[in-house]
C-alpha cells in the first residue's frame, strides 16, 4: 500500500482503497489507516468496502477518512448509515437524496 500511495502521489492520482471482508479485522484496518496518515494521503483517497462493518471500523479509527459503502441494492434508509460518506449502488437504486448527501460530504 505504501508503494501504491507514493506512486499515486508522484503521478497526481487519487486512490480508492478497497478493503475486503477477508482481512484479519481491526488490526489490518488500523494498519491501512495508519499508512494513509503516515504518508499524509487522507485527502487523496477513500476506503471502500462491501462490508459496512469495515466502514464503521475505519470511522472509529479516524473519522476524517472518507469511506464508500459498496452495495448491489439499496434497501431501507441507507442514509442512516453514518459510517459511509458515499455509496456505490446499481443505478436503479440511486436516489437524489443519496447524490445530495455525497455532495455535502465532499466525496
Amino acid at each position: 500500500l505504501e508503494e501504491a500511495i507514493i506512486w499515486a502521489r508522484e503521478n497526481g492520482m487519487k486512490l480508492n482503497i478497497e478493503l475486503k471482508s477477508s482481512l484479519k479485522g481491526y488490526e489490518a484496518e488500523k494498519k491501512v489507516v495508519d499508512t494513509i496518515n503516515d504518508l499524509d494521503f487522507a485527502d487523496s483517497c477513500l476506503i471502500s468496502s462491501t462490508n459496512y462493518g469495515i466502514c464503521e471500523d475505519i470511522k472509529a479509527i479516524d473519522p476524517e477518512i472518507k469511506t464508500l459503502y459498496v452495495m448491489t441494492l439499496a434497501i431501507g434508509n441507507v442514509l442512516k448509515l453514518d459510517a459511509a460518506d458515499a455509496f456505490a449502488v446499481e443505478a436503479e437504486s440511486a436516489t437524489q437524496t443519496m447524490a445530495e448527501r455525497r455532495c455535502r460530504r465532499g466525496v
